[in-house]
């Protein structure tokens, strides 16, 4: 088993009310020890071939370290259908209540310390071009305990927030645009241990903080959105 979809109808039902009223949820031990181990793997030969030149699509520090590997369907098989696993789509239709379909892949990295932090945003900025009529949503899976001073993923303290605020270009580098001004936000950090995931929402305001600790700290992102026309086609 790759995912350990052991919650029950309550518990979804609940986690769905979480994350669209908060905006992010923890699903506890979603991932199992054996996945987290494959996933480990994968991102090592994901590397390898980016380091051969073979792939594109990446980001990297001043001293070559990756630290974004976008358009993750093209580059691996595993992952083309791991994001297509029975259990991940279903949990994924019960927290939005609606068919799904998956978006995109990617692999996020911090690998030393002092690494920069993410400034806050919302994905929708960047889904916004492709579509605005459906909810996204992703699952941020660590390969690692994520603990403060890791480089945790924090989340803006916000209630039922389901509009895209105004952003501007963003000087991080590894990154595109960033909320224009988050000063009135509050936000939490969100600690982690390896087997769980967050999933947010495409309106969820969520930066990470400054990396202070020596091991990398890596994490896979699966992304979905809602499909009407999926939802439409059902029992036809």
């Amino acid at each position: 088993m790759l995912f350990n979809n052991f919650y029950s109808d309550n518990d979804l039902k609940f986690y769905s009310k979480t994350l669209l009223s908060r905006g992010w949820v923890i699903l506890p031990n979603f991932l199992s020890s054996n996945l987290v181990a494959n996933l480990i793997e994968e991102a090592i030969l994901i590397k390898k071939d980016l380091e051969l030149g073979i792939q594109t699509n990446s980001i990297t520090d001043e001293e070559g370290n990756f630290l974004v590997i976008n358009s993750l369907f093209s580059k691996s098989e595993f992952l083309f259908d791991l994001s297509r696993d029975k259990e991940i789509m279903n949990v994924s239709e019960k927290l939005l209540s609606k068919s799904v379909i998956p978006i995109h892949c990617e692999y996020f990295c911090k690998p030393k310390l002092g690494a920069y932090p993410t400034p806050p945003h919302q994905d929708q900025i960047f889904y916004q071009s492709h579509f605005d009529d459906e909810m996204a949503i992703t699952y941020w899976c660590p390969l690692t305990d994520i603990n403060l001073g890791d480089g945790v993923l924090e989340y803006a303290k916000t209630d039922n927030l389901m509009e895209l605020l105004p952003h501007i270009e963003s000087n991080a580098r590894d990154f595109g645009m960033e909320l224009k001004d988050s000063s009135e936000y509050t936000f939490e950090p969100v600690i982690l241990r390896k087997g769980d995931c967050i999933v947010h929402h495409a309106y969820a305001i969520h930066r990470s903080g400054q990396k202070t600790t020596l091991p990398a700290r890596e994490a896979f992102a699966f992304n979905y959105r809602s499909s009407s026309f999926r939802e439409n086609m059902k029992g036809k």
